[in-house]
């Protein structure tokens, strides 16, 4: 009987640390989600600020040298979405053009 008894210690004692291991996974879940949480807040923060100091170097705020050359490299690379942005639009109506075209030579030839 004391077999028995042993065993049910052992089991007891199993059970209570698997009830303490789930509760610290539980707990350190939490807290990384909220880490997480945290670390989000100041990833958008810091595009805020960047938005904000981009603003200012438009309107002709100038900064140290390397928030300046940063700013410029913005600029730089706005003007050439514009670019791609108008190359896209003659492209689309390129194509589009060409697609009346075809529907319309396909029409007579019918």
């Amino acid at each position: 009987m004391e077999i028995f008894q042993d065993l049910g210690k052992t089991i007891e004692q199993v059970a209570r640390q698997v009830g303490e291991k789930s509760e610290e996974v539980w707990e350190a879940g939490k807290l990384n989600i909220e880490i997480f949480k945290q670390e989000d807040a100041i990833r958008k923060l810091h595009r805020r600020i960047g938005e904000h100091i981009s603003t200012q170097y438009i309107e002709g705020q100038q900064f140290d040298e390397q928030t300046n050359a940063i700013c410029a490299e913005i600029q730089e690379r706005k003007k050439k979405i514009g670019e791609f942005k108008v190359k896209l639009r003659e492209l689309r109506k390129t194509v589009k053009n060409e697609t009346v075209t075809n529907m319309q030579t396909n029409q007579y030839d019918e």
